[in-house]
């Protein structure tokens, strides 16, 4: 019951965004506005206030759970990696599946879902999830893929791309 109270908000909002474009209520750019003024200013500032009003002792009280979090995401990466050389597969597909795979969509759904499981302490594990996206998958896929294309990006951009 829980799950269902904290996924609800998102259904019915998709719901009502489904409605309006079916009635043509807004023009097609105004989603991207919409996407740009909540990922460059709602979400972060959500963020950043949500970690402001957590106490030091909180957030060192819930360190196990940061660490869980790193091992899950981080750790699922590399599970998948390796399974898919193992298989023999080309290390682009296995970088890309590991990816999709271990990248939760913590930013875009954790604080509206986390926020009615974990409570307060959501907005902890959203930030987590998405340093380590930002800080260390994003950055792994992309070596990986330019490992796996044999060509350096001094090679790319003497070739026009």
């Amino acid at each position: 019951m829980l799950l269902i109270l904290a996924i609800l908000p998102i259904v019915v909002t998709v719901g009502l965004g489904v409605f309006a474009g079916l009635r043509h209520q807004f023009a097609p750019t105004t989603s991207d506005i919409l996407i740009q003024l909540v990922m460059h200013y709602a979400l972060p500032l959500s963020l950043f206030g949500g970690i402001l009003s957590l106490k030091r002792a909180t957030i060192i009280q819930n360190s196990s759970v940061a660490l869980w979090l790193a091992l899950g995401m981080l750790g699922g990466m590399v599970i998948v990696i390796v399974s898919q050389c193992c298989f023999h597969q080309q290390l682009e597909t296995g970088t890309l599946r590991a990816l999709v795979i271990a990248s939760p969509s913590i930013p875009f759904m954790g604080v509206s879902v986390l926020l009615v499981v974990f409570g307060k302490i959501s907005v902890l594990l959203v930030a987590l999830g998405g340093l380590y996206m930002n800080l260390v998958q994003v950055p792994v896929s992309v070596l990986l893929l330019t490992l796996a294309g044999g060509s350096t990006p001094e090679q790319r951009w003497r070739a026009g791309w």
